[in-house]
């Protein structure tokens, strides 16, 4: 199996981490390791950043779906070259497209919509607060690529 570009479009909050440092301050040390206070001590070892946020983010309740090229729902969307070795972000929505996809079209009106109806900066907001992070970025549309 071979390796292929995708690129992503999502409206979250950028965390930081994989080979930068995380965009938050909450609960990271001087040499930017992210050790949050609800991971388990003994779990937290062996698992990674998004391991951890996932399992936090399904224990208090939130999930996401998938309907062909969309996903929607909270949840983390890696940048980089290798899967999960990149910028983090914590989306409510996200659309891909393969290198082998045909062009997309994207109505930007329409999402601005549903953004605004579904709340999506009230989720992201909640989502973070769960993670106790009290200090990242405001969410924002972010267009990112990974290849892996």
């Amino acid at each position: 199996m071979g390796m292929s570009a995708t690129a992503y479009l999502l409206y979250g909050v950028p965390l930081g981490g994989g080979e930068w440092d995380p965009t938050f301050t909450d609960h990271v040390d001087e040499d930017g390791t992210w050790t949050p206070p609800w991971a388990d001590a003994d779990d937290d070892e062996d698992s990674t950043v998004s391991e951890l946020v996932d399992a936090r983010l399904r224990a208090v309740g939130f999930s996401e779906s998938w309907g062909g090229a969309e996903t929607m729902g909270i949840g983390i969307t890696y940048s980089g070259y290798l899967v999960m070795s990149g910028d983090p972000v914590l989306r409510a929505f996200e659309l891909r497209v393969d290198a082998d996809d045909l062009s997309r079209a994207v109505d930007f009106a329409e999402l601005e919509r549903r953004r605004v109806a579904e709340d999506w900066d009230g989720q992201l907001a909640a989502a973070l607060a769960a993670l106790e992070i009290s200090t990242a970025p405001a969410p924002g549309w972010h267009l990112v690529a990974s290849y892996g």
